[in-house]
Order: C-alpha cells, then structure tokens, then sequence
C-alpha cells in the first residue's frame, strides 16, 4: 500500500489530548503530556535518491531542502516504489503528523511522546495480531517512526522518544512467533557493511515467520567476507541485503555474493542508500515489505507448503 503524509492529520500534545483523547488501545486518556516536540533517531541522514528514482525514494529524501540541514533518517524505511516523500515543517509545535493513519498510530505518536513504555508496547502487540506484521509496520509503525524524524529534523530534540519506541518496535517483532527449529531457514538477512539500521530487517524476518518462513539475520555491519563465508556455510535460498545511507552501499560487496558457488535464487538489495543504476546485473531491488515478503517467500518457502 502507499501511505502518504500530507497536511493532514497531527497529535497534539498540549495540555491534554486530541482526536477524541483515544490513546490508540481503545480506551480514553486523560491528564497532561509532557510538552515539548518528539524527535528523530540520533542517526546521520543519507543523500538520498532524486524524485525520478522510483527504486528508492520513499522518505526524508528533501528534508534538508527545507531546514538547511542534512536530512535525517529513521531506522525504519522500506521505500515504496512510486511513495510520496514526506517533508518536514520547520517550527516548534507540540505534534508528531501521522498524516492519515489510525486511531493506532496516534496513539503510538502519544505514547512515544510520554515515554510510556507499557502503553507503547499494548499497541505495538495488538496491532501485530490485528493486522498482521506488514500492515502494522505500513499503518502505525512508518508513520509514527517518520514523524518522529520530521519533528527531529525541525528541532533537535527528543531522541530519547525514537531509543524508546525503536526499542519497543524490536521487541514486539522480535516476540512474533518463529517457524518450527526443524525448519531449516532458507532466507539470509543483512545489512551492508558499516550499516547499523536494522529495524527493516527485523520487521522482514517477523513477516517472512507469520508466512511460515524462518530466515536468519545477522544483524548490523556485516563485512562482504562475512556475508560471503555466511552464505558459502549456509547455501540460502534468498539473500536481502539492507543499506540504509549511500556510506555503507559499497558496490564492491556483490561480488563477494554472486560468485559465490552457493548463490542464492533470490540477491535481493533493499534500502534507500542502494542506487538502482549501481546495482549489478543479477541483484533484485525491493521496494516495500510487501514485495519483500511476495519475492523472498516465492523461493524460500518450504517445498510442502509451496503449493
């Protein structure tokens, strides 16, 4: 699906509550907030792609048009082919947009604000179990993450509120249930050398485990001879490779990939620091979860449940 942030939707946090005081668990809230905008991760910003990358151009790629500053980034991107990229408003504003999304989402974005774990963690779950790992990440995980990093980008605030919701985010995909230890994972996530986003990877593993997919992630910073020696010992079916930032999309890591004698079916570069005409013949880009999940489960799903 494509979610676009418009001048629509935000979530106030003066001395109450708005949009019916909902706090995204079906219950009504009450009582201050703490005043003062959310922020973005503490993570540098990327160059990004222009607009006429269609591969890569999801979000936060004009921020620093606006504000004058490099544009930051969140932990949390699965460009959409196509997307509309948001763009931060300078000012201070007690909000985090939401754009259109749900009653979920902005009570996500509250509970952030107040650094209220539990209550973070309650909506985080039931919207897992509600509407599935990709939907929730789309509907109420994206747009909170990427409001946080508008209201960064605009005041340099608040990274404690992006530490606690990330956090509570690896919990929660980390909690979905994983495929039998019988199952040998046929999947390899990574993310590029000197990478250390990895929360796309994480929300890929939990949804590719809600198909009956098991996978194996190795995590942040993976060298090209690792991943090769990785993939060498493991033979995987799918191999994604995740680049958040320009810095870390090396296109001197491949090789180490498609020379291998246990290539797998499936190399997969996802992540907006990967540009789409430096990519090597051989190499699929990913341009959501969604198509993610459609690509890696098609060649690494169990034969016995392949049809």
């Amino acid at each position: 699906m494509e979610v676009s942030f418009p001048d629509g939707m935000e979530v106030s946090f003066p001395d109450g509550t708005e949009d019916g005081d909902q706090d995204g668990r079906g219950r009504r809230s009450g009582g201050p907030t703490p005043a003062g905008p959310p922020a973005q991760p503490d993570h540098p910003g990327h160059d990004g792609a222009s607009p006429a990358d269609a591969t890569f151009s999801r979000v936060g790629e004009r921020v620093g048009e606006r504000l004058g500053v490099r544009p930051p980034t969140v932990d949390a991107v699965w460009p959409e082919r196509s997307g509309r990229m948001f763009v931060a408003r300078d000012g201070g504003g007690h909000a985090i947009r939401t754009g259109r999304a749900g009653p979920a989402a902005r009570g996500l974005a509250r509970a952030s604000m107040r650094l209220d774990g539990p209550a973070l963690r309650d909506i985080l779950e039931m919207s897992v179990a509600d509407r599935g790992v990709v939907a929730a990440w789309e509907e109420v995980m994206m747009p909170v993450l990427i409001g946080v990093g508008e209201r960064y980008a605009a005041t340099k605030r608040f990274i404690e509120v992006e530490h606690l919701l990330s956090r509570g985010i690896t919990e929660v995909l980390g909690s979905v249930t994983r495929p039998p230890s019988s199952q040998d994972p046929r999947v390899l996530l990574a993310a590029a050398d000197e990478e250390q986003h990895t929360l796309p990877l994480e929300a890929l593993a939990a949804a590719l485990a809600q198909a009956g997919v098991s996978s194996r992630l190795l995590g942040a910073r993976v060298p090209a001879q690792a991943l090769g020696d990785a993939i060498t010992r493991t033979g995987p079916a799918a191999l994604v490779l995740w680049s958040q930032l320009p810095g870390s999309a090396d296109p001197a890591q491949w090789p180490h990939v498609l020379t291998s004698r246990q290539r797998p079916l499936l190399v997969a570069a996802a992540g907006p620091g990967w540009r789409s005409d430096q990519l090597p013949d051989g190499v699929t880009p990913l341009g959501s979860l969604a198509e993610a999940l459609r690509l890696v489960s098609a060649v690494a799903l169990p034969a016995d449940r392949a049809h």
